[in-house]
């Protein structure tokens, strides 16, 4: 990923939802958002050196959406 793929992506978002969104992101080099005047995104930068903190909670995301999913997939 590089900042300016980044960017374009985050244009893009903006134009598909129809709704405010709060898109929270890494402190990666590659993700700049200063500059873009967005009208549905709203990005949040994590403090730097919080990814071992915020892991767990990933994983019971992640858990969750699959046991939603696998239960869609089989009706």
């Amino acid at each position: 990923m590089t900042g300016v793929l980044f960017q374009k992506y985050l244009q893009r978002l903006d134009r598909y939802v129809n709704r405010p969104i709060l898109l929270l992101i890494d402190n990666a080099p590659s993700h700049i958002a200063d500059g873009l005047e967005l009208r549905n995104v709203k990005v949040l930068c994590l403090p730097p050196n919080t990814t071992s903190k915020l892991q767990p909670l990933d994983a019971e995301i992640i858990t969750a959406f699959k046991k939603h999913y696998r239960k869609k997939q089989v009706l």
